[in-house]
């Protein structure tokens, strides 16, 4: 059993793709409007927006802040780490600022497809992940891409595996955030 309660941890909110523009895609809205929901219902007490600059500019946490701010959430209730750009990235650098802050478990908050790997990864690097999903539905996505992300994860998952294996065994080194 874990040693934090559930009330007012951290929700970690993982990035997706920013349009052009700085524009944020449909995933990083569901994602965010979905924290804004665990911070307004009192089960998360701050934001972690994770994502760097991937193809559009700017990075996709200054896009997930702002979105959040605009929903209602203080700017002091919110963390940015804005340099990674790979999940694997992201649980390091966030598991890090968790840590920092005295944090051993966050809700993580991503859609269904991207969590089983999403909450293994920060496993690994000692993060007790809570998992939150936004609405599953999908508006406006067509079936067949659901179904490409899922199988993409599938494909994912044991690369990651690898991935931390070898940086635990000095095989590779860990990742390093970039200033």
């Amino acid at each position: 059993m874990s040693d934090l309660p559930t009330k007012n941890m951290p929700a970690v909110v993982l990035g997706a793709a920013v349009w052009k523009g700085g524009r944020p895609g449909p995933s990083l809205k569901r994602r965010v409007v979905h924290a804004v929901t665990l911070v307004k219902s009192g089960d998360a007490g701050w934001l972690i927006m994770t994502g760097g600059v991937c193809i559009n500019p700017p990075a996709e946490a200054e896009v997930m802040k702002s979105l959040a701010v605009a929903k209602g959430i203080a700017d002091s209730q919110i963390l940015t780490e804005d340099k990674s750009t790979s999940t694997l990235e992201s649980a390091v650098f966030c598991s890090d600022l968790l840590k920092a802050n005295g944090w051993n478990e966050a809700w993580i908050v991503t859609d269904a497809f991207h969590l089983p790997r999403t909450l293994l990864l920060f496993s690994c690097f000692g993060i007790r992940g809570r998992p939150s999903c936004p609405d599953r539905t999908g508006k406006g996505t067509v079936r067949s891409h659901w179904i490409y992300l899922w199988l993409r994860e599938v494909c994912a998952l044991p690369w990651a595996l690898l991935q931390v294996l070898a940086i635990h065994i000095g095989v590779r080194k860990r990742p390093v955030r970039r200033t």
